[in-house]
């Protein structure tokens, strides 16, 4: 047996695959320049062959790896064809055999005809061809010749025997030696043995007797201690049945309690509820009462403050009604009075004003006539006064320019008190017709003031309406908003019945969720989580609708899978579940992303009477297909479990009852009571309906507010009207104050005007008098210029003289008359003037301005009001007290109502109790019974125990 070949790859400096072939079955000769790879051939072929290499570390083991630049080399392989012609390797037929030895950093294996193998199947086929381990020199490494040839002959003798292979039979040797050693010293502790043993042996014999009869006995004890365990262990089962008999049936019973129990923590809980949406509806009721008694009192405390108003108006009405009519009276009195006065002045004026020229005329013509006598009685002196005629004339001259000046001033008087008086007149008829116009205006304002006051009624009228519509919007506003509270509790009351029923954790992790949202929706100012707000769409059960006799069904299949949230995409879900760890919520999350979920396929279904496929009885999206296949997907619904149901399981369908048993395809078979009344379906259905009514009844609340609103504001507007017309009334009064007093300072004017005529009208007749008594002394002294001068007078003008002295003395008679005359009738005019002005005048605007007086309008108005008022006051309070009468009695029905539901509560409460305690005493019981299970369960042990170690001898 020779080497044919060998192949080195990644073996220390061999990096590629080096193939060496061509030896010779004699000698090779290796030679190479140094660092060619001549050493690290020859151990390759130790690496395969040598147990040098046997056992290598890591670090050993990648020292043997090729190491250069460039990729690094994953493993060392030598690969070594042995020529098997001689067939050495008796184990193979072949002509060749490969050996090979693979390492890499972790690994060490070996191969032969590329057949791994272990190292020591490689080790016993060298040595079944020769090559012993216990002589390594099989090989002979460089420099092993030149230390033989150099070395001692005791060496030399030593290491031929190795090669030679006798040392092997001398270790063997020593072994047999010592081997024989240890078997003399046993054989030797043997015979001691059986030396014991025989003595041994004796004296059992001697007690074989006693053991036989003992073991008789023995036997017999055995058997009836056999028998005693057995009965043991058969009450033992018996006492298991009883006992498990009565765990079942007070698990029947705790299971009957139970379900009495959920049933009445329902019907607390309903009453709970029913409890505070009494509650509520009573604060409502009772909170209406008392805002009615409120409003009552405030309008009782009204009706007695607008009854004395009233009455004292009344009153004051009927004393200004007296003394307006007595007032009225007394005005015709005085106006008859002061129209006689007037009629008898206006007869004395003309006569007075005649009296009063005459008696002025009479004596003008008195002084001129007497002038005129002195004139020419002056006649009679002029010799001795004056000179000459020339300086007659020049006096003559002067006096007549001094008389002409007096006239020129006089005639200038006349003329500015004729002005004065014509502009009097004119002022007069001025302020007459100003008076005329304010009287109009008086007349008018007192017409719109009185308009004004007719329409303060019917604004009161509109307002109580407006006010009554108002109250009747704000109760339907207030009704609303109490339904809206008790559909809150409703559905605080499901979501409350789902936590019950839901576990713990997917409850949890809804409520998260929704947090989430919340927070989400809270924090999207600028829009950055819409694709999270709209890519979560809610759980499973918020978006399908499924009938009521299908809910069991439905809930049976889907499971837990009713609360799975649905999103868009799986990032929303990543989203909303980081969200939901940063705000280290708890709970429990489980996703449907619609991108991710994909629906299994779906087998033909051949319809059959009484049975339909699930998803057939879902109303949901199409968007959400996918989800409500993944849950429904090969589910027939079917109303008993009988041959057809059979049958469509036998096509590969799950099938499910109405009442909730299942068969599935694949055999098993499940079923058992389910309670309707704990139908998350149903709970959810509930809900949502209420939530429907919820968003409705928002929507109802938001048009009654704005019908409130509006009622409000067409109170307010009509408050405002009113508000507007009172003001507008005071407005009346006060022009109508204003203008009555404009009218009585100009009648005060026109009288004065007037009052100032008469002295202007006698100053100008006394100036007119005047004016003829310088125009007469005028005449006659132009009549006396150019006339001759003489000591005596003529006989014309004696006779002259004489005829004036007479005629004066006539006048004077006659001034006498008519000044008598003229005093008598100024004394019954003064009277007459004095009269009038001083008292009628004064007591008829007195009387005047008491029956204009518009304070009993003022006054007749206020009562007007509050009568309106007090009548708007009555049938507010009338319609109060039908509503407190409608309050009294809903309140009272009510209470019944509430102490009916509280009794009901309390024995509801009672029977919660009860069964509590119940319970408390059947888990008492169960661990009485669990004890005792497990103290016959020991029993029944110890027995089967006691019992199998009899068994080897009663066997």
């Amino acid at each position: 047996m020779k080497i044919k070949e060998v192949r080195i790859t990644g073996f220390r400096s061999y990096k590629d695959n080096t193939h060496v072939t061509g030896f010779s079955p004699r000698s090779n000769v290796v030679v190479g320049r140094n660092g060619s790879g001549k050493s690290n051939f020859f151990h390759a072929i130790q690496f395969v062959l040598s147990d040098e290499y046997a056992h290598l570390k890591e670090e050993q083991r990648l020292g043997l790896l090729h190491e250069s630049t460039g990729p690094k080399v994953a493993h060392a392989r030598v690969e070594i064809t042995f020529d098997n012609t001689e067939k050495r390797l008796m184990a193979f037929d072949n002509s060749e055999v490969k050996i090979v030895r693979q390492v890499g950093k972790k690994k060490d294996q070996y191969y032969i005809d590329n057949k791994m193998v272990p190292r020591a199947e490689v080790v016993n086929l060298m040595e079944s061809a020769g090559f012993s381990r216990s002589n390594p020199y099989y090989i002979v490494k460089q420099g092993k010749i030149n230390e033989l040839a150099t070395s001692p002959d005791s060496y030399k003798l030593k290491l031929l025997r190795e090669v030679a292979g006798t040392r092997v039979y001398d270790e063997r040797k020593e072994e047999s030696l010592k081997i024989l050693k240890e078997t003399k010293m046993k054989t030797e502790k043997i015979q001691g043995l059986l030396k014991y043993i025989d003595e041994r042996l004796q004296t059992l014999e001697n007690e074989k007797e006693d053991l036989k009869e003992y073991q008789k006995l023995d036997k017999t004890k055995r058997s009836i201690e056999y028998t005693m365990y057995d009965n043991t262990n058969k009450e033992a089962i018996r006492e298991k049945a009883r006992l498990d008999e009565q765990k079942q049936e007070i698990v029947r019973k705790d299971n009957d309690v139970k379900s009495t129990l959920a049933d009445c923590l329902a019907e607390i809980i309903k009453s709970k509820t029913e409890k505070s949406k009494l509650e509520t509806h009573g604060r409502a009721l009772r909170e209406d009462k008392e805002a009615l008694q409120a409003e009552k009192n405030q309008m009782v405390e009204e009706r007695m403050r607008l009854q004395l108003e009233v009455d004292s108006l009344n009153e004051e009405n009927n004393k200004d009604r007296q003394g307006r009519h007595n007032a009225e009276t007394s005005l015709q009195g005085i106006t008859d009075e002061i129209q006689r006065n007037e009629t008898e002045l206006d007869s004395l004026n003309p006569q007075y004003n005649e009296l009063v020229e005459e008696e002025s005329r009479l004596t003008t013509d008195i002084r001129i006539d007497e002038t005129r006598m002195k004139d020419i009685l002056a006649k009679q002196g002029q010799r001795s006064q004056f000179e000459t005629k020339e300086a007659r004339d020049r006096y003559l001259k002067n006096e007549i320019r001094r008389i002409t000046s007096l006239i020129k001033d006089n005639e200038d008087q006349v003329e500015k008190i004729e002005k004065e008086l014509k502009g009097d007149e004119e002022e007069e008829n001025k302020l007459n017709a100003e008076i005329q116009r304010i009287g109009r205006q008086i007349d008018s304002n007192r017409l719109e003031m009185d308009d004004r006051a007719g329409n303060t009624s019917t604004l009161k009228k509109q307002y109580d309406a407006a006010h009554d519509a108002l109250q009747v919007a704000s109760r339907e506003e207030k009704s609303i908003r109490d339904q809206i509270a008790n559909k809150e509790q409703d559905i605080t009351a499901s979501n409350e019945q789902l936590r019950r029923m839901v576990a713990r954790p997917i409850y949890n992790g809804i409520s998260g969720v929704r947090r989430v949202i919340d927070e989400l929706k809270s924090d999207n100012a600028n829009r950055q989580h819409d694709d999270v707000i709209k890519g979560y769409h809610g759980t499973v059960i918020d978006l399908i609708d499924v009938e009521q006799m299908f809910t069991t069904a439905v809930e049976v299949i889907a499971q837990n899978r009713l609360f799975y949230h649905v999103v868009e995409t799986d990032r929303v879900a990543t989203k909303i579940l980081r969200k939901f760890n940063e705000m280290q919520l708890p709970g429990e999350l489980n996703f449907f992303p619609l991108n991710r979920v994909s629906a299994p396929s779906i087998r033909h279904f051949n319809k059959r009477p009484n049975s339909r496929a699930m998803a057939e009885v879902i109303d949901y999206d199409a968007k959400f297909d996918k989800v409500i296949q993944s849950i429904t997907a090969n589910v027939i619904i079917v109303r008993t479990l009988d041959q057809s149901a059979r049958e469509i399981r036998n096509e590969q369908f799950d099938v499910v009852t109405f009442d909730g048993d299942q068969m599935s395809k694949k055999g098993v078979m499940t079923g058992g009571f389910i309670d309707r009344k704990r139908s998350k379906l149903d709970i959810h259905t509930q809900k949502k309906a209420h939530m429907e009514l919820l968003d409705e009844l928002q929507i109802k609340l938001a048009e009654a507010v704005d019908n409130v609103r509006q009622k409000t504001k067409e109170a307010e507007k009509i408050r405002n009207d009113m508000n507007q017309n009172e003001n507008k009334i005071s407005d009346y009064h006060r022009k109508h104050r204003e203008m009555t007093e404009l009218k009585n300072a100009y009648s005060h004017k026109y009288f004065m005007v007037a009052k100032t005529k008469e002295p202007k009208k006698a100053q100008l007749l006394e100036i007119r008098n005047r004016l003829r008594e310088l125009n007469a002394q005028k005449d006659i002294l132009e009549a006396e210029m150019n006339s001759p001068m003489s000591s005596q007078l003529t006989d014309e003008e004696e006779r002259t003289v004489r005829d004036l002295r007479k005629k004066i003395e006539e006048m004077k008679i006659q001034l006498r008359e008519v000044s008598r005359r003229r005093m008598d009738v100024t004394h019954r005019k003064n009277a007459i003037e004095n009269l009038l002005t001083k008292k009628l005048y004064k007591t008829k605007d007195n009387l005047t301005a008491r029956v204009e007086d518009i304070s009993d309008n003022e006054r007749r108005h206020k009562l007007e009001n509050a009568t309106a008022q007090q009548t708007s006051l009555l049938s507010r309070l009338n319609n109060i007290n039908e509503q407190l009468a409608t309050a009294n009695q809903e309140l009272q029905e009510h209470e019944t109502k509430e102490k009916s539901l509280q009794n009901q509560l309390e024995n509801h409460l009672d029977q919660q109790r009860d069964l509590e305690k119940q319970q408390a005493d059947f888990q008492v019981q169960l661990d009485k019974i669990s004890a005792k299970e497990d103290e016959v369960k020991q029993k029944r042990e110890d027995s089967m125990k006691k019992m199998r170690l009899l068994e080897p001898e009663t066997t």
